[in-house]
């Protein structure tokens, strides 16, 4: 019996955006926990490389949160150059915050509530939006889906809720999902055996 142990994705985070429109490190920290969920039962673990950590290992990738181009509303991005997914990721928190706004969470706008539910709420929609970009990365496919996490565009609501439902990989992209996680993995598979005396 063979089993892989998790694929570690290791985001080194590069901010091209500035305080107050930059997120908090609540956001932050929220946005990797939703990546996190969602990647982690697809075998693919999401985690915020820290200055003081030199053990995480595991596939880098960098997260670039950008300022909006103003020129058309795109919530995140990943390269593919000749098919190869490049290491990079940028995600656009004033866009994935506008999205937000347009629609009232638990019926209000989500101005009107706590620091900390906005925190929450906007941290879960970035979180998804990684999600997809690094589902872009992992597929090594720009492809769409029309429903579930490799959608085109995704609705605020959608992005905001607390049900994840709405973020689950199409079934078909699970055997070229499984071939690029074993190109990927930096480990060699664990390997469970009986011996006979």
């Amino acid at each position: 019996m063979r089993r892989m142990l998790p694929l570690r994705i290791v985001i080194t985070l590069v901010a091209a955006i500035a305080p107050p429109a930059a997120p908090s490190s609540a956001q932050i920290d929220a946005m990797i926990r939703e990546a996190d969920a969602i990647w982690r039962p697809h075998g693919v673990q999401v985690a915020l490389s820290r200055p003081a950590d030199s053990r995480h290992g595991g596939v880098p990738l960098t997260l670039e949160l950008a300022p909006s181009s103003g020129q058309r509303r795109r919530l995140g991005a990943v390269w593919l150059v000749d098919g190869v997914p490049q290491d990079r990721i940028v995600v656009v928190p004033h866009e994935v915050a506008a999205v937000l706004a347009a629609v009232p969470w638990k019926g209000r706008p989500l101005a009107y509530w706590p620091k900390a539910v906005i925190d929450g709420v906007k941290g879960r929609a970035l979180g998804r939006v990684l999600a997809h970009e690094l589902g872009h990365y992992l597929l090594a496919s720009g492809a769409h889906t029309s429903a579930g996490l490799m959608q085109r565009a995704f609705s605020g609501a959608d992005l905001g809720s607390t049900d994840r439902r709405a973020f689950q990989i199409d079934p078909t992209y699970m055997p070229r999902l499984n071939a690029r996680l074993a190109r990927l993995h930096p480990q060699p598979p664990v390997v469970a055996s009986l011996e006979q005396p």
